[in-house]
């Protein structure tokens, strides 16, 4: 435990800088200066795991290894979700029929916003997938929207974001997983902040970090990611799962089958570091409002 606490003492001067770039970035759109979230959430307060816009609140996945809370940084919210530190399935959820905002982000013509403040540990480098957040189940085929990092071979950057977006719920068309994702080009340091955004218009997913489309040539295939993008990403739009059914929402670990497709699931993809904040948008984002809600600066 006294190890656990050394490793967030490095960690608080970075969270008290990022502070104000959280602390405005959620109820943003109550201010005149851009669209308010759905759901927001700064792990501060005497409530740390209630959203700041609906009062969504989540729920601990195994009672006797809780998601810790960072100790405060002192200004603004100054504190952070601890994942994956010694234990195994750590994860944060909210059932789905108690966040109903976050689950009729679904159809056709639906957008969606997702953006995440994050840092992984140095001491725990990623050798896989990391699911930071999102509505995403695998093994039921109940996949909608989410952030990960690393998550796929098809993405190159070591520890780089991957944005997903489902159109179907299960893999891709003639794919062992889902593949609709645009991936990031930077890889990222453990140890350091990043702003992580994933936005979906109905046309492409697009992937930022720290407030930046992250790609390294003008043309790249994967960012922005175009979907639908027949033959082989023939559908777009985000899934739609039948009545009474669907994914909850989660942060730190999602629901894998081994091998891709559906079948027996089990808590994967898992996350290890801090979440400082998490907001998602119904609508897609522009580029200058993720800068902006990245810099800290679509307030003033």
């Amino acid at each position: 435990e006294e190890k656990l606490w050394e490793a967030f003492g490095g960690v608080v001067a970075s969270l008290a800088a990022l502070s104000r770039a959280v602390a405005s970035a959620p109820l943003a759109g109550e201010a005149g200066g851009g669209p308010p979230a759905v759901a927001h959430w700064d792990f501060s307060g005497e409530r740390p795991f209630v959203d700041t816009v609906h009062g969504y609140e989540l729920r601990q996945a195994d009672a006797s290894t809780p998601v810790g809370i960072a100790p405060s940084a002192g200004g603004g919210f100054g504190r952070a979700a601890a994942f994956g530190f010694g234990a195994h399935g750590h994860r944060l959820y909210a059932p789905r029929e108690s966040v109903p905002a976050l689950a009729a982000i679904s159809g056709h013509s639906a957008e969606v916003s997702v953006i995440a403040w994050v840092q992984l540990l140095s001491e725990h480098p990623l050798h896989g997938g990391a699911y930071v957040g999102g509505v995403w189940e695998e093994d039921r085929s109940w996949r909608q929207y989410a952030i990960f990092m690393d998550h796929t071979g098809s993405c190159a950057a070591n520890n780089g974001l991957v944005a997903h977006i489902s159109a179907e719920g299960g893999p891709s068309p003639g794919q062992r997983y889902c593949e609709s994702r645009a991936c990031g080009a930077t890889a990222l340091h453990p140890g350091a902040w990043h702003c992580l955004a994933n936005t979906y218009d109905g046309r492409s997913i697009k992937a930022y970090v720290n407030g930046t489309l992250d790609t390294k040539q003008s043309h790249d295939p994967n960012n922005p990611f175009p979907y639908p993008n027949p033959p082989k990403f023939p559908y777009g739009g985000i899934f739609r799962p039948p009545a009474g059914a669907g994914a909850n929402f989660s942060m730190g670990a999602n629901f894998i089958h081994d091998g891709g497709g559906t079948g027996s699931g089990h808590l994967g993809n898992e996350f290890v570091g801090l979440i400082g904040a998490f907001a998602v948008y119904n609508q897609s984002l522009e580029p200058g409002e993720i800068s902006a809600l990245c810099q800290g600066k679509l307030r003033g």
